[in-house]
């Protein structure tokens, strides 16, 4: 069986090999009946077949025959230390994990996998949406918390340009924004927070004069963005703080000058922090 290009026949097969009396005992979440009979799932081979074969055992059981899917992931900053249970039962479970691959070695167990780099981000994720659909458990694990500059704004871009049918259950992780300002002593909910990955630097001269400290991901490094702010008039006296490769062994905390930031090298793994 091929639907939109994928074969769903190993998917279908490992349902209908379920014996009757396994069903109540797999805890399966409950899906409505509403949703089983929509026209949208009567349309899909793989769902209808599935639901014509055990329609003889009730509506309840019925209910909990399919199962999709798709974690999306938080692994934390970068250390294990800070990958969450959650998260690691979320991976162990799948049939596919997608992610980078610095983010999968974090990991141990599940199945298939699938590693992506910056040129074929959008590619592997709508494999890995597209199989949670045909039947598979996926996880598609993000570095840090997968809603703050993470996959989970385009893994939902996916699923609506597809219209696709699947259960999204995001495991939250800790992001570097999270553990800078533990590092700082600062309350994140005082301060501007803000990524300028794949966004303009204008967008923060826009908020650093409002009297609150801002914590931002830099698009490409702190020096680029400190000569940035310097070239637009931003105080090179004023009190920065730069967070390099946090939760990792060489991890740096450095409260410098902007100017001193500017004259600096850092990796790209760095938050900065501008007072």
């Amino acid at each position: 069986m091929v639907v939109k290009g994928y074969d769903a026949t190993s998917a279908f097969e490992r349902v209908a090999a379920l014996k009757n009396e396994d069903l109540p005992t797999l805890g399966f979440p409950v899906i409505p009946i509403s949703i089983i009979i929509s026209h949208q799932l009567k349309t899909h081979n793989l769902y209808y077949n599935i639901l014509l074969r055990y329609k003889k055992l009730g509506i309840k059981k019925a209910r909990r025959i399919l199962l999709l899917v798709l974690y999306i992931v938080g692994a934390g900053p970068g250390s294990p230390d800070f990958v969450t249970p959650a998260a690691r039962r979320a991976v162990k479970k799948s049939d596919l994990i997608v992610g980078s691959g610095r983010v999968l070695e974090l990991f141990e167990g599940g199945g298939e996998r699938i590693v992506f780099s910056g040129e074929n981000v959008r590619e592997k994720l709508e494999e890995a949406v597209k199989r949670a659909a045909m039947g598979e458990t996926v996880s598609i694990v993000s570095t840090g918390d997968p809603g703050f500059s993470g996959v989970l704004k385009p893994v939902n871009e996916i699923i609506r340009k597809f219209n696709i049918n699947v259960d999204v259950q995001v495991i939250p992780g800790v992001s570097s924004i999270q553990l800078c300002a533990a590092r700082l002593l600062l309350p994140w909910n005082q301060a501007n927070i803000l990524t300028l990955h794949g966004r303009k630097n204008t967008e923060i001269l826009r908020i650093i004069n409002n009297g609150k400290p801002t914590i931002l991901l830099p698009s490409k490094n702190p020096s680029e963005t400190a000569s940035f702010l310097i070239d637009n008039g931003v105080d090179p006296q004023r009190k920065v703080a730069v967070c390099e490769r946090l939760s990792y062994p060489d991890e740096r905390v450095m409260k410098m000058k902007l100017e001193d930031v500017k004259n600096s090298k850092f990796s790209y793994m760095c938050v900065m922090v501008i007072y």
